[in-house]
């Protein structure tokens, strides 16, 4: 993820930009790929978004979409979080920044770790 709002998805055979991921209003703190490679989330604290966005070079039709799509890729669904309030008192434990995760689960949902620990299930 970037400060920017956006994720760049690089082609490492070529080392080249392969996809440009825009949408959040915020940093973007997670990405995880699909096991498939097809799919693509990503989470921004700062906007409370998941995205989930659809990056295989092959679309719904099977129809190639390189060159149609250039080196961008459509979001496909955008599930708003409800805001964290931030921790402004107490000792500096309880107001350091957590880990923030994103993966995939075997049955197709999204398993996020938010800053303030909390773990939510987004059905994809």
């Amino acid at each position: 993820g970037s400060r920017g709002g956006f994720v760049i998805v690089y082609d490492l055979r070529t080392a080249s930009k392969w996809r440009v991921l825009e949408g959040h209003s915020g940093p973007v703190d997670a990405v995880a790929f699909s096991p498939d490679g097809d799919r693509l989330c990503s989470y921004s604290s700062q906007d409370g978004a998941v995205k989930l966005w659809q990056c295989g070079s092959q679309g719904f039709l099977g129809l190639d979409l390189g060159g149609l799509m250039g080196n961008s890729a459509r979001c496909l669904k955008q599930h708003d979080l409800p805001a964290i309030p931030k921790l402004s008192q107490g000792p500096p434990s309880l107001r350091a920044w957590r880990e923030i995760s994103i993966a995939w689960t075997e049955s197709g949902r999204i398993l996020l770790t938010r800053e303030n620990a909390q773990v939510v299930t987004i059905g994809a």
